[in-house]
């Protein structure tokens, strides 16, 4: 099959739609930024939020003509969840609680993205399926007020020939 020539902000709209769907969140609960390691100002509703950061490229060699270019590029997408579950010192339901642990929330992230094969416009674009390539250790993160969350940051390889026509 064919692959579609696309732009950067196609991609990133269709892997936005794809986690939006998979994870049953809405453009407030799931939303882009371009600092995924820090916690966002204000948190959003629900049991927890997912941001998607554009991360690092490499253009490749070899792969560059007029009109065209392959990028392998990356993206972070980090979950957040309040974390006053646990009793003091104490991490069990911010890790491991079935709605919104950290590492539930990860499993769930993951299984949303890795072997995805976005569409847009319903032509496929990617010159690889999405793939996992590392993840943070989870953290916390102090937003004052009781309003104290806990996150983890997965990157994901995206490679994609950009349409420079």
């Amino acid at each position: 099959m064919a692959r579609s020539d696309i732009t950067q902000t196609d991609v990133l709209t269709a892997i936005m739609l794809q986690l939006r769907s998979s994870l049953g969140l809405n453009a407030r609960q799931c939303f882009e930024t371009l600092e995924p390691l820090s916690p966002p100002v204000i948190p959003k509703g629900g049991d927890y939020f997912v941001s998607v950061a554009p991360g690092e490229g490499v253009f490749v060699d070899g792969e560059q003509a007029a009109g065209n270019c392959t990028e392998e590029w990356s993206i972070i997408v980090t979950a957040y969840t309040r974390i006053r579950l646990d009793s003091t010192d104490h991490e069990q339901l911010l890790l491991q609680d079935t709605s919104r642990g950290l590492l539930i929330l990860k499993a769930k992230i993951l299984a949303a993205l890795v072997g995805g094969d976005p569409t847009s416009g319903g032509n496929p674009f990617m010159r690889d399926l999405i793939f996992a390539q590392q993840a943070e250790r989870p953290r916390h993160g102090d937003m004052g007020k009781a309003q104290d969350i806990g996150s983890i940051s997965i990157y994901f390889g995206v490679h994609f020939d950009w349409d420079l026509t």
